[in-house]
């Protein structure tokens, strides 16, 4: 409700609330992309997207330029730099495959992220459309309840009618009454059945 919890929140608790219809069929991206599995799962694809570009650049030599003040010859400083990166060369480039084979790991580790993705998707959709179809079947319920409440109710006043007049027993009368208070019971179990699908559905 966007409020702090108080002592109004949930009605007078004397009775259930009327839940609102049910939203449109048909489920919005954008509204699959707000669950937090959803979206946890997106993020794991962005990050091992990331770990695939820093596999990438790791096989490629790191050069670093510096400058050191040396009183020896200018030609030791060129000859200590070039062996520096002939040997910075030489490592990057003769690793035995391990940095190839490191981007093609990264990148099987992606592709496993997009398909634990689709995955969450798929199970996301199925939760929400299995949330609709439970709360659309509890209402066809409840309306069918309530028609045998009705009957009941009448059935209840025709027997006390016929125990008035003599015709039947009382225990006629109490069967009818059972009756309706078992219904009155069986609703009031659906109706808040009702409310808690649609508040899974919500989630």
């Amino acid at each position: 409700m966007g409020r702090a919890p108080d002592a109004t929140t949930g009605g007078d608790g004397q009775s259930l609330p009327d839940p609102p219809p049910l939203p449109a069929t048909g489920v919005h991206a954008a509204l699959v992309q707000r669950r937090p599995d959803v979206r946890a799962a997106w993020l794991q694809v962005r990050a091992a997207d990331r770990r695939v570009a820093a596999a990438v650049a790791d096989r490629f030599p790191r050069l670093s330029l510096s400058a050191q003040a040396s009183t020896g010859a200018i030609s030791s400083v060129v000859d200590n730099w070039i062996i520096n990166l002939s040997a910075k060369l030489v490592a990057a480039l003769i690793d035995g495959g391990r940095r190839a084979a490191e981007v093609d790991r990264t990148r099987a580790v992606v592709e496993e992220a997009l398909h634990q993705y689709g995955q969450t998707i798929l199970i996301a959709l199925r939760e929400v459309e299995d949330a609709l179809v439970r709360a659309q079947r509890q209402g066809e319920l409840l309306a069918s309840l309530e028609i045998q409440i009705d009957l009941a109710t009448k059935a209840v006043a025709r027997a006390r009618d016929r125990d008035a007049s003599g015709s039947t027993t009382y225990v006629a009368v109490l069967d009818a009454v059972r009756t309706l208070q078992t219904l009155q019971r069986n609703v009031l179990t659906a109706r808040a059945s009702l409310l808690q699908f649609r508040i899974d559905l919500h989630r």
